[in-house]
C-alpha cells in the first residue's frame, strides 16, 4: 500500500508524520460506540426546531402582556372618571404614568434577566403583574374617599391620584417585555430579528389592545370585570411559561386564581346580574325556553312558575354578593341603584330628595347630570333649565307667526267691556280670535279672567299650578258655587267615602274629569293627585262658554308648534318639557352620543320608547349630527324643498364640567346658525366657569400692609341704593366696578373683568388727593389682570359675539353672578329679545341677563351690562377649530371639584 493510499484511508496526516497521540484510540472509541453519535446528530437535528417554537412563544408572551398593558390603560381612565372627571388632565396623567411604570419596568426587567434563569422569573413576574392589576379595584376606591388637599395644584393631584392606582400594575407589567426578549436571544443566534420581532409583536398587542377595548371590552364586560378578567388572564400565562413549577402551579390555580374570580365577583355582581343568571339556569330546568322572538312566556305560565324560583335565588345571590362588596370595600353603590358602563360614562341612576321632592338622580361619572319626578315629569330643578325655559317662552311669544281660530263670540262680563292681552285680537265680523306669536299661560291666564265663569276658570288653574309646585297628593282651592253646565262628581253619603280613592271616578254624565269633586258644604274643589293642563282645560270646558275654552285651547296648541335640537340628552327632561308645553306635533330631535344614556334613562327615569314619543334621538357625536343636516338641507334646497330648521337649539354636552371643545368653536356655531329658523332662531347653551371679581383689599392679605378698609370713595361713584353688606355696581361709567359696605361707609371695592388702562387713569383722576383710593384703585387694577379665572366664559362669549347678532348671557344664580363656580346660559338670538318682566313668562325665572350685546340693522354693537368685562376676560382671543384649550382655560373649576 502506497502512502498516498494509506492517508486517503486514515486520513493520519501527510506521509511521514508522526501519528497523534491517541489518534487510534479516539477513533477506535468513535466507530466502537455508532449509537452515541446518533445521539448527537438527533439533538443537533431537534435543537432548531425547539429554538423556534421558544421564540414563537416568546413572541407571544410579549403579544399577550402588550394587550393587557393597553386594556390596563384605557380602562384607567374610566375608572377614575368618577372621582377627578374624564378631562385631558385625566387622559395626560394615564398616559404619562403608564409610560412612566412601563419605563421603570423595563429596567428593572432587564436587571432581573442577568440574574435569574427568564424563564423561571418570567412566571412569577406574570402572577405579580395579575395581582397588581386586580389590586386596581381596592386603590381606586381608596381614591374616592381622599380629599385633595389644599396646597395641591389640582394637576399634581391628578397625577397623584392616577400614580397611586396604576404606577405600580404597569411597572410590573413593564419587566414582561425585557426578561422575554432575553429569553428569546438566549435561543437565537440572529439578534437583530430576533429583537425586531419581540418589538413588532408588542407593538401589534398594544394595538390589538387599544381596539378591543374601546370598541369592545368597557361596553360589554364594565371596567371593573376588565380588570377581572385581565388579572386571571396574566395569570394563565404565567401558568402556561412556568414549564415544570408544578409547586408554582398550583399555587397559581388553585389559590391565587380562585381568589382574584371570587372576589372580582364580589365587585361586579348585584341584583340584576344575579336575576339574570337564575333565569338562565331556570330556563334548562324548565323544559321549554321563549319564543322564536324573544319575547318571554306571559306572567302566570307554567314556564314562568318553575323559572320564577331561580330569579329570586339569583337575586338573592346577586344582592349577598353586592353586599360582600361593600364588606371588603370593592364597590360604594347601592343594591337598588341602576348601574352601567358605557364607552364614554360610568353612569348611575339612583334615587335622592331634591327640593322636597323623591327624585330619579342621573349621574355620569361623578358629575349629576339631571333629576327626575316621576310624579312630576316635566318639573324643572336646575336653574340653567328654568332659564331655558323663560327664554324660550319669551322667545317663541315674539314669533312673527299669526294663528287664528273661529269663535262666535267672547264670554262678554256684565260691564259689557272687554280687554285683551297685548298680542290677541277678536274680530267681530269674520268671528276670528287670533294671537301673534306663541299663546302663552299668562295669556291663557289674562283671558280666562273675563266673563262669568271666571272665578271657576281660575280656581281649576290655581289646582294646576299646585299640581306643577307642590308635593302633595290632595290639592284643594275655594269656590263658592259651580257654574251652571259643569258637572262635578259629587259627594254622597255612598261615595263620600271614596273622595281620596287612588282609583280614578267619573260623574254620573262621564263629562266631570276623573280625580276632581266639588263639596258644596265646604265650597271647594277637591283633586287628588296631580292635574295637567290639558285635564284642566278639559273641566274648564264646560257649560256656556265650552266654545271660549276650546278656541283658547286650540290657540294654545297650534301657536305653539315648535321645532328644536337638543346637543345631549342628559336625563331628558328638558326635551320632554318641551314636548309637554308645545304639544301639537313638535319636532325634538335629540342628538345624544352615548346608546347607554338613553337606556338608562328609558329604564329608570321614565322615557318613553321612540314610538310613544315626540323626542327622537339620534346616536353620535353633535357635530357629525349638524353636519349631516347641513348637508340634507342642500339637497332639499336643490330639489326646491324646504329644509329643516329649528327654532330652538339647546346646547348640554359636557364632557366632565367642560363642554367638549369641537362643540364651543366659532366654525362649530357658524354651522348650528345655519339651522335655526331665518330671522328668529335662538341657539342656548350651558356653560360652567367662574366669572372673576378682583378685590381690595384681598381677603386673604398678602401681608400686613394691606389696609382693613378702602378708605373714602369718590360720592360719584357710590349709588343712592346702595346695598348693606352685598355688592353694587357702581355709577355709570364704572358699572364694572363694585363697592361692598353699609351706610357708614365702603369697605372694599371689586372689579369685573380685567381693569384697562383707562379705567385706571378715569378712576385715579376722580380723587387726586385721596392717597388711599389711589392705593386701591392700583391694587385693584394688579388683581384683575392677574385673574386666571373666567377666561373661557370671556373666550366662549367673545366667540358667539362674531357668529350671532344678540347675545345674552344669564348667571343661574337668581340675583347677581357669584364669586364661585356657576352655570351660565348664552342665548345667542337672530332678533333682539325683552326679557322685561321674565317671570310673567311661564313663572321660570325673574333674573334679566346680567350682560348683553344687541347688533341694530345697520350693524353697530351695542354692549348692555357687564359685557365689556365678560369681553376683556377673552383678552382678544376666540375660540376656533384650530386653537380651544378647553380644558386647560378650566382648570380653576376642575381645581374646585
Amino acid at each position: 500500500m502506497s502512502s498516498d493510499e494509506y492517508a486517503l484511508k486514515h486520513d493520519d496526516g501527510p506521509p511521514g508524520s508522526p501519528p497523534p497521540a491517541a489518534t487510534s484510540i479516539a477513533n477506535l472509541s468513535d466507530f466502537a460506540q455508532p449509537a452515541s453519535e446518533a445521539r448527537a446528530e438527533q439533538a443537533k437535528r431537534k435543537k432548531p426546531v425547539s429554538d423556534f417554537w421558544v421564540l414563537v412563544g416568546c413572541n407571544a408572551v410579549v403579544f399577550g402582556a402588550s394587550v393587557c398593558i393597553m386594556v390596563l390603560e384605557l380602562t384607567a381612565s374610566r375608572l377614575i372618571a368618577k372621582h377627578i372627571g374624564q378631562s385631558l388632565y385625566t387622559w395626560t396623567s394615564v398616559i404619562g404614568v403608564v409610560l412612566a411604570g412601563i419605563s421603570l419596568g423595563n429596567y428593572f426587567g432587564g436587571w432581573l434577566a442577568d440574574r435569574f434563569k427568564p424563564q423561571k422569573v418570567l412566571a412569577w413576574l406574570f402572577l405579580i403583574s395579575g395581582l397588581a392589576t386586580f389590586s386596581v379595584l381596592w386603590l381606586n376606591q381608596w381614591a374616592g374617599h381622599v380629599t385633595r388637599p389644599e396646597t395641591f395644584a389640582w394637576e399634581t393631584w391628578v397625577v397623584l391620584v392616577v400614580a397611586w392606582i396604576f404606577l405600580f400594575p404597569a411597572l410590573a407589567l413593564g419587566t414582561i417585555s425585557p426578561v422575554t426578549a432575553s429569553l428569546a436571544l438566549s435561543r437565537s443566534k440572529k439578534t437583530g430579528i430576533t429583537v425586531g420581532n419581540v418589538y413588532a409583536w408588542g407593538a401589534v398587542g398594544s394595538i390589538v389592545g387599544t381596539f378591543l377595548t374601546g370598541f369592545f371590552l368597557i361596553d360589554v364586560l364594565g371596567t371593573k370585570m376588565i380588570v377581572v378578567t385581565t388579572a386571571l388572564a396574566l395569570m394563565t400565562m404565567g401558568l402556561l411559561v412556568a414549564g415544570g413549577q408544578w409547586v408554582f402551579r398550583s399555587f397559581v390555580f388553585f389559590g391565587a386564581m380562585q381568589f382574584v374570580a371570587l372576589v372580582g365577583l364580589c365587585a361586579v355582581a348585584d341584583t340584576d346580574r344575579g336575576a339574570w343568571l337564575g333565569e338562565k339556569l331556570g330556563t334548562l330546568t324548565a323544559g321549554r325556553a321563549p319564543d322564536a322572538t324573544g319575547r318571554e312566556p306571559f306572567a302566570g305560565s307554567d314556564y314562568d312558575r318553575k323559572v320564577e324560583p331561580w330569579r329570586q335565588w339569583g337575586r338573592r345571590l346577586g344582592t349577598g354578593l353586592h353586599d360582600l362588596g361593600l364588606a371588603l370595600a370593592l364597590r360604594d353603590d347601592d343594591a337598588d341603584e341602576y348601574t352601567d358602563e358605557s364607552n364614554y360614562y360610568t353612569i348611575n341612576v339612583s334615587d335622592a330628595m331634591e327640593d322636597g321632592d323623591q327624585v330619579k338622580e342621573l349621574k355620569l361619572d361623578h358629575l349629576i347630570h339631571s333629576y327626575f319626578n316621576p310624579d312630576n315629569p316635566t318639573k324643572l330643578y336646575y336653574d340653567y333649565e328654568r332659564v331655558y325655559a323663560a327664554v324660550t317662552e319669551r322667545a317663541a311669544a315674539s314669533w312673527k307667526r299669526r294663528t287664528s281660530t273661529r269663535l262666535d263670540s267672547l264670554p262678554v262680563p256684565a260691564s259689557g267691556a272687554v280687554s285683551l292681552p297685548s298680542g290677541i285680537e277678536y274680530d267681530q265680523a269674520d268671528r276670528l280670535l287670533s294671537v301673534e306669536g306663541a299663546f302663552d299661560l299668562a295669556q291663557l291666564r289674562r283671558m280666562t279672567r273675563i266673563g262669568p265663569y271666571a272665578e271657576y276658570w281660575q280656581a281649576i288653574l290655581k289646582l294646576y299650578d299646585q299640581s306643577r309646585h307642590d308635593s302633595g297628593e290632595f290639592l284643594t282651592t275655594e269656590l263658592g258655587e259651580l257654574p251652571a253646565g259643569v258637572d262635578f262628581l259629587k259627594p254622597t253619603p255612598e261615595n263620600r267615602n271614596r273622595l281620596f280613592a287612588a282609583e280614578p271616578q267619573r260623574s254620573a254624565s262621564g263629562r266631570g274629569v276623573h280625580r276632581l269633586y266639588y263639596d258644596p258644604e265646604l265650597k271647594m274643589i277637591i283633586c287628588h293627585g296631580k292635574l295637567d293642563l290639558n285635564s284642566a282645560l278639559q273641566v274648564m270646558a264646560q257649560g256656556e262658554h265650552a266654545a271660549y275654552i276650546r278656541a283658547l285651547e286650540d290657540l294654545l296648541r297650534r301657536s305653539r308648534q315648535i321645532r328644536t335640537l337638543f346637543i345631549g340628552g342628559g336625563g331628558f327632561v328638558f326635551p320632554r318639557w318641551v314636548e309637554d308645553r308645545f304639544p301639537d306635533n313638535p319636532l325634538i330631535d335629540v342628538a345624544e352620543i352615548d346608546p347607554a344614556v338613553k337606556l338608562a334613562v328609558q329604564r329608570r327615569m321614565g322615557l318613553p320608547e321612540d314610538d310613544a314619543t315626540f323626542v327622537k334621538t339620534h346616536i353620535g357625536d353633535a357635530r357629525k349630527f349638524i353636519d349631516d343636516q347641513r348637508r340634507k338641507n342642500a339637497a332639499l334646497s336643490a330639489q326646491n324643498q324646504s329644509p329643516v330648521v329649528y327654532d330652538f337649539i339647546y346646547g348640554d354636552a359636557f364632557n366632565d364640567y367642560s363642554v367638549p371643545w369641537h362643540l364651543t368653536t366659532r366654525e362649530f356655531s357658524e354651522k348650528v346658525k345655519d339651522l335655526l329658523t331665518p330671522g328668529e332662531g335662538v341657539y342656548l347653551v350651558n356653560i360652567i366657569d367662574i366669572y372673576p371679581r378682583a378685590m381690595f383689599p384681598p381677603e386673604k392679605p398678602r401681608s400686613k400692609e394691606h389696609p382693613k378698609y378702602v378708605g373714602t370713595v369718590p360720592a360719584s361713584l357710590i349709588p343712592e341704593d346702595m346695598q348693606e353688606w352685598d355688592w353694587t355696581d357702581a355709577l355709570p361709567p364704572f358699572q364694572n366696578l363694585q363697592l361692598y359696605g353699609d351706610a357708614g361707609g365702603v369697605h372694599r371695592i371689586g372689579f369685573r373683568g380685567v381693569m384697562t388702562d383707562e379705567v385706571r387713569d378715569q378712576l385715579l383722576s376722580l380723587a387726586p388727593g385721596n392717597a388711599q383710593f389711589i392705593a386701591a384703585v392700583g391694587g385693584l387694577y394688579a388683581a384683575s389682570r392677574a385673574e386666571t379665572v373666567g377666561s373661557f366664559l370671556g373666550r366662549y362669549v367673545t366667540t358667539a359675539r362674531e357668529v350671532f347678532p344678540h347675545v345674552y348671557l344669564f348667571s343661574s344664580n337668581d340675583s347677581a353672578p357669584g364669586d364661585d363656580r356657576d352655570t351660565f346660559v348664552v342665548a345667542c338670538s337672530l332678533k333682539p329679545l325683552n326679557f322685561d318682566d321674565l317671570f310673567q313668562s311661564g313663572g321660570h325665572w325673574k333674573t334679566p341677563p346680567f350682560a348683553a350685546t344687541e347688533t341694530d340693522p345697520n350693524g353697530a354693537r351695542r354692549d348692555i351690562g357687564q359685557m365689556s368685562a365678560v369681553e376683556e376676560l377673552a383678552r382678544g382671543l376666540l375660540l376656533t377649530d384650530d386653537f380651544a384649550p378647553v380644558d386647560n382655560l378650566l382648570v380653576p373649576v376642575f381645581a374646585r371639584q
